[in-house]
């Protein structure tokens, strides 16, 4: 089961990933990420359901 999970992380793209885990891995804000990785917020959140959207597809949950 754990296995399948981190399959569907490396299917992320890199920026769907990063803010992904800055998010769900480290709980910073989607605000704060964007000011980070100078992107707008509205990126930031599209990335992060985008995200949500391929690991939880077939599982209920998250990877963290």
């Amino acid at each position: 089961m754990r296995k399948r999970r981190w399959r569907k992380y490396w299917r992320l793209s890199p920026q769907e990933r990063e803010c992904y885990v800055m998010a769900h891995g480290h709980a910073i804000p989607h605000q704060q990420i964007a000011r980070m990785l100078k992107l707008s917020e509205s990126s930031v959140s599209t990335y992060i359901k985008r995200a949500h959207e391929k690991v939880s597809k077939g599982w209920e949950g998250t990877l963290f």
